[in-house]
């Protein structure tokens, strides 16, 4: 995944409604590794915070 990809995913949470909760799941997830986080996981956080997002308007 690119740079621009990962970009473009974390634009598409601009909507989401909970940007608290958002942040707090990135945050804790970036504390629990000691290594700079890949593109790879950082889109598994974004896909996971896009699904609690869509998830709550169903």
């Amino acid at each position: 995944m690119s740079q621009s990809e990962l970009s473009r995913s974390i634009e598409k949470l601009g909507a989401a409604d909970d940007w608290e909760g958002v942040w707090k799941l990135i945050d804790g997830a970036l504390a629990a590794t000691t290594t700079e986080p890949d593109t790879a996981s950082m889109q598994q956080l974004i896909d996971h915070a896009l699904a609690k997002k869509n998830g709550r308007q169903a």
